[in-house]
């Protein structure tokens, strides 16, 4: 037995909550949160929407590691290695790693991405990408195309990199690599810069000190024979820094005859000096050239200004797996001066859902605090019946007889935003996904949604180190002829989970389940839900005990993009066989005529309010799982105001291919005037 299993009974849960209501007595309490683990206890266990409107949570102070900014810690981590400086502080916070730190508190509805610059609290604009060979009319370099469907130079996980520069104790290497890091590679770093990078063998890199070489053309062979492979090279040097054209063409072929696939030259601006090629980087890449060797040339202009925390490492990794061009400058945008956002190549078949808000900034307007930069994406959905007839029987709201959007549809959007974000990791699953209104789908009517996606920290999931990617949809509100206007309105949000991998995927319950009663009706139910034959996912649902119940599902969803082409596979339409399921066995057992006919789906009576977790097997698993799948859920609250359910999907084989937990239903008691418009 687990040992939060107690606290699973809803009996003494419900008991705890009636003597918390009399010892209240009508009075209001407010209850502080001091640590970050107490907020995800707090929410895993859902207290926030079982204890009395009295009771209110507050999030901090907090312990340093889980409220203080990146850059603050950063800052602080500086000042304390300067001679003749003391840093005192409160617990562990100068034991924290720049790379592990947590990410910042929730922006706004669509918040500036900014940081404190370090020693000054003025804002810092992000550090953007330009490619230094496209240039605009007035002779600047235009943002960089990002390709997320490409493979860039080739950088793979567990790749040998070796990393070499004059002064790169003074780089942020920690930072620099910490984005490669858990992809399992191995870094060769000069002995004297090994302490600062300790950080990335806690990320789930390897580390490998190269001793005083006599010549840069000896790195290749000298890592190649410590480490059995050399996969990629990474120059880092000074603007000032005097390179011999025969020393790089010499490296160049010493790369190659030890099987180095590509060779990145970075370089650091400083003040006065010119974003181009410095003549050793010139020299190295036209000796790659001629030996047919991939050479980017990077120059970095941080202004002189300490960069954001993991800036550096997530571009370094876009450019390594995903980048296209042969010159890029990284930079910081002018803070007055309008940024363009991130683009990338279209490719409908693998991303069908989201692209670019560049092609729709006049159509679809943005704060002006909005900045999409290398942490944050600015991008745009459109849903319409027209172009996906499917969503035309995707049931009937009860008002106008409109189909909604599917929950699956939302996911996938969500998704694959996460995956444009960072590009070089795989999704694995969600976390505390927030769901407003349905959204109707009128005929003839696209529905446009707004997008913001912005990477967070590192965090250890199911054994591994996985990506936070917070992503938010709001939709644009109709007027009463159907004309869209600029208004927005929340839609969903959540975390997306991006891991090199998946991690294990333990069962939420062991053993078969056996099916103590008849069938439940489905037709009725359907039909009650507007629900075309598409749409009719579950083949059979029956009781399996005291809150239990077994479902069968048949229909295997589609890939958010091709296995062979992303690496993944979408479990998303078994979500929605899910979602069908409780709302089938809350219409049999939840007292009240509001939910006849299904209406748990709609506004009137329960509405979906979020989901805990949701977690994927690995996608070769996926790939190989025979139908047909059982779906098994088990309710775990049951009152007038909150319903919640556990389920998981299992195949024919009986492996665990998704784990979902605390699917929430409220009783909606908003006004309805208006609803998802």
């Amino acid at each position: 037995m687990s040992l939060s299993s107690p606290y699973q009974d809803p009996a003494l849960c419900r008991a705890l909550l009636d003597r918390l209501q009399t010892a209240l007595d009508g009075r209001e309490l407010r209850f502080m949160e001091v640590c970050g683990t107490h907020t995800v206890s707090i929410f895993q266990s859902g207290l926030r929407s079982l204890l009395p409107k009295e009771v209110t949570h507050l999030s901090g102070p907090g312990c340093p590691v889980c409220v203080t900014h990146d850059a603050e810690v950063a800052a602080f981590l500086d000042l304390a290695g300067r001679d003749g400086v003391i840093i005192a502080t409160f617990g562990d916070l100068l034991r924290v790693l720049a790379s592990l730190a947590p990410a910042e508190r929730e922006p706004g509805e669509v918040a500036p991405l900014s940081a404190p610059q370090h020693g000054s609290g003025e804002d810092l604009p992000p550090l953007c990408c330009f490619d230094l060979g496209c240039c605009d009319e007035d002779g600047r370099p235009l943002p960089l195309v990002l390709d997320p469907a490409a493979r860039g130079m080739g950088a793979h996980a567990g790749d040998v990199l070796a990393v070499w520069g004059p002064d790169a104790q003074a780089l942020p290497l920690a930072e620099l690599l910490g984005a490669l890091a858990p992809l399992g590679m191995t870094f060769a770093l000069p002995d004297a810069a090994l302490e600062d990078c300790l950080s990335l063998e806690q990320l789930g890199g390897h580390l490998y000190g190269l001793p005083a070489l006599t010549a840069l053309t000896a790195l290749p062979e000298t890592v190649h024979r410590a480490c059995g492979r050399l996969d990629g090279i990474l120059l880092c040097a000074p603007a000032d820094r005097a390179l011999a054209a025969d020393e790089m063409e010499a490296l160049c072929r010493s790369a190659k005859a030890c099987g180095v696939r590509y060779v990145y030259a970075l370089r650091w601006l400083h003040a006065g000096d010119a974003a181009h090629a410095a003549p050793w980087q010139e020299a190295g890449e036209t000796a790659a050239r001629e030996l047919g060797l991939p050479w980017r040339v990077v120059c970095v202009d941080d202004g002189g200004r300490p960069p954001i925390p993991r800036e550096l490492g997530d571009l370094l990794a876009r450019a390594l797996t995903h980048g296209a061009s042969d010159r890029v400058l990284w930079r910081r945008a002018p803070a007055d001066a309008p940024v363009r956002d991130w683009q990338w190549l279209e490719r409908p078949e693998l991303f069908p859902r989201v692209f670019s808000a560049a092609v729709a900034h006049e159509a679809m307007p943005w704060p002006e605090a909005a900045r999409p930069s290398s942490r944050q994406m600015l991008a745009c959905a459109q849903f319409s019946r027209y172009a996906d007839p499917r969503l035309a029987g995707h049931g009937a709201l009860p008002q106008d007889g409109q189909p909604w959007l599917p929950l699956s549809e939302l996911l996938q959007t969500m998704l694959e935003s996460g995956r444009l974000q960072l590009p070089w990791l795989e999704p694995t699953g969600f976390s505390d996904l927030r769901f407003a209104a349905p959204l109707p789908l009128p005929e003839a009517v696209t529905r446009e949604c707004r997008i913001t996606a912005r990477s967070q920290s590192w965090l250890l999931q199911d054994g591994v180190m996985t990506r936070m990617c917070h992503v938010r949809l709001q939709s644009r509100d109709l007027a009463p002829n159907l004309r869209r206007i600029n208004h927005f309105s929340p839609l969903a949000r959540g975390m997306v989970f991006l891991a090199a991998a998946a991690g294990s995927l333990p069962p939420l319950w062991d053993g078969e389940m056996t099916v103590t009663g008849p069938d439940l009706p489905l037709e009725d139910f359907y039909a009650g839900c507007g629900m075309a034959a598409g749409w009719r996912l579950l083949e059979e649902l029956a009781p399996a005990g005291d809150d239990l119940w077994q479902g069968r599902f048949d229909g295997m969803a589609q890939g958010i993009a091709p296995a062979g082409k992303s690496g993944y596979c979408s479990l998303l339409s078994a979500v929605d066989a899910i979602l069908q399921a409780a709302c089938r066995i809350m219409e049999e057992t939840v007292p009240g005529a509001e939910l006849a006919g299904g209406r748990l789906l709609w506004p009137q009576g329960w509405r979906l309010s979020g989901i805990g977790f949701i977690r994927f097997a690995d996608a070769g698993l996926l790939c190989g799982a025979r139908m047909p799948w059982r779906i098994q859920l088990r309710r775990g609250w049951d009152d007038e105001r909150l319903q919640r359910y556990d389920a998981q999907v299992v195949d024919a084989d009986g492996r665990v291919l998704l784990t979902l937990h605390q699917m929430e239903f409220e009783k909606d008691v908003r006004p309805q005037e208006g609803a998802g418009a």
